[in-house]
């Protein structure tokens, strides 16, 4: 207990001297219950153990003269739990899943006999969650995994955010959003932007722009599991007007796991968009890739001999993933410019156009604007004398692009000019987390997140101009803590986040051709 007491202000004096700590949340779960006898009497003193079917770590506990315990302070992960006390067979729960922030009920009703003997019990989660009053949702690694993400789901690659809306209670903000869009959503009816976004207990929001998550975070794939927090959540989560998300980032264990991915999307298998084929226009390029692989384990540094030099199985365990990103994406409008006799005053293919007197049902004349209104006759010809062409408005008239191309019924002047842009993005992100378990009350954590971006724009417009942008972005961010748990129903955890984020916008060039 003494240890506690030192530890608690030895990590604020440090917290408080680094350089603009961000102090962030707990992203841990708990097991909580009560021991009983046959006869429904509560069991004091019951040792209860609860073992990380991951990494082994191992968690005890005590019941109180109530029968009640509680495990506080898990990471999100499967456990299996064990009671044992005098005078009753030792009682097992293969495995009780915690989530993150989520509170795991488990009675145990136990059976006369000897501790020697074991016997196997199971625990059904309750339907409703009666330890904890806020109201919450826990999307797992599984459901993750096997629902569908769409490609480019937020504002690109996967975002697992996109599972939000599997909650009732969060609907998207504005008229233009929708469904897959977690760009600016609300919950409960609270204002858009003002939810609190958290990975693995440090908050997300960039303090240049308000903005969070999607410039921060990585993909699906680092992601162990979320819960969003509607409402009644505890007042630790103070920077929040509408709701808490949570999210946890996968942890190694005793073995090794690994995974590669590979999402693809290209205009060669889709079919041409409804308005592209209404007016004769090509698929426009849709190509985007979304890869990565994934590895974690435990960890273990090669000696000279036969055994390791270090050996951190059941001790120290690592996770890291990289996700790329690569999008290359264009469009193409048909518009109508100016042709090469209508720069020097000639409409005369307004009265010949098979497209213009089509649309009109006749021939469309150019009247002569210097005459009074009603007497205003029709130039001959359509064509506009040079002492009638205003200086200012032939200059305007030059700086568009000449036709490339014919209308349709074979239009020289209407959509005789196809306008193009192009955009390419680079996306690269980088997670790295450890995990070493000091004892079986402590245990320290630090990951670092690293998210980049690259962005090119090039669009010819039509007034025959071609801007070039460019946009790189980088977000690095560091994050660790240490979870101590001092009593039976009393624990201690301090975190500490430093963010850094730096963009980069170059000055568009625009070249204007004639």
């Amino acid at each position: 207990m003494r240890y506690c007491k030192l530890l608690v202000p030895a990590l604020v004096a440090l917290l408080a001297g680094a350089w603009a700590p961000a102090l962030g949340q707990s992203d841990r779960g708990a097991i909580t219950g009560t021991v009983k006898d046959p006869k429904g009497g509560v069991v004091p003193d019951a040792k209860v153990t609860a073992t990380n079917l991951e990494s082994s770590e191992v968690r005890q506990a005590k019941t109180t003269g109530e029968g009640t315990y509680i495990l506080p302070e898990l990471k999100a992960a499967p456990y299996r739990l064990r009671v044992e006390a005098t005078g009753f067979k030792t009682a097992t729960i293969d495995k009780i899943q915690v989530g993150v922030q989520i509170t795991r009920h488990a009675d145990v009703t136990l059976e006369l006999g000897s501790i020697d003997e074991s016997v196997t019990v199971s625990s059904d989660a309750p339907v409703l969650q009666t330890d904890s009053p806020v109201q919450q949702l826990n999307v797992t690694e599984r459901q993750v995994r096997e629902l569908p993400l769409v490609v480019s789901a937020e504002s690109g690659g996967r975002s697992p955010l996109a599972f939000i809306f599997l909650d009732s209670s969060v609907t998207p903000n504005g008229a233009t959003s929708n469904g897959t869009n977690a760009t600016n959503f609300r919950i409960n009816g609270s204002q858009g932007l003002g939810q609190d976004i958290l990975i693995d207990g440090a908050g997300t929001r960039r303090g240049e722009n308000g903005t969070f998550f999607s410039e921060v975070a990585p993909g699906p794939n680092a992601f162990q599991e979320f819960t969003i927090n509607s409402s009644n959540y505890s007042a630790e989560f103070g920077n929040s007007s509408g709701g808490v998300i949570n999210f946890t980032i996968k942890s190694g264990g005793n073995d090794f796991h690994g995974e590669g991915y590979l999402f693809l999307i290209n205009e060669a298998l889709n079919a041409n968009i409804a308005l592209n084929r209404l007016t004769g226009l090509p698929r426009p390029r849709d190509r985007q890739w979304d890869f990565g692989f994934a590895v974690g384990g435990p960890v273990i540094l090669p000696g000279l001999g036969k055994h390791p030099f270090y050996d951190g199985r059941n001790k120290t365990f690592f996770f890291f993933n990289y996700g790329g990103y690569r999008t290359n994406q264009s469009q193409a409008v048909d518009i109508s410019v100016p042709t090469e006799r209508m720069r020097k005053g000639d409409f005369g293919e307004l009265l010949t156009d098979p497209y213009v007197t089509s649309f009109f049902g006749a021939p469309v004349p150019i009247f002569d604007p210097r005459q009074p209104a009603g007497q205003r006759q029709a130039f001959p010809n359509n064509v506009v004398p040079p002492d009638a062409i205003d200086p200012a408005g032939q200059k305007f008239v030059n700086l568009f692009p000449l036709p490339n191309e014919t209308g349709p019924r074979g239009s020289t002047v209407f959509h005789n000019y196809r306008a193009a842009s192009t955009a390419v993005a680079r996306t690269n992100y980088y997670v790295t987390k450890i995990t070493h378990i000091l004892s079986n009350k402590q245990t320290v954590n630090s990951s670092r997140k690293m998210f980049g971006i690259k962005r090119s724009d090039l669009t010819t417009s039509a007034c025959s101009t071609t801007t070039a942008s460019h946009r790189r972005c980088s977000t690095t961010s560091i994050s660790g803590g240490i979870a101590r748990t001092c009593r039976t129903s009393i624990s201690v955890e301090v975190r500490d986040e430093r963010p850094r984020s730096v963009c980069r916008q170059a000055q568009p060039r625009t070249s204007v051709s004639r």
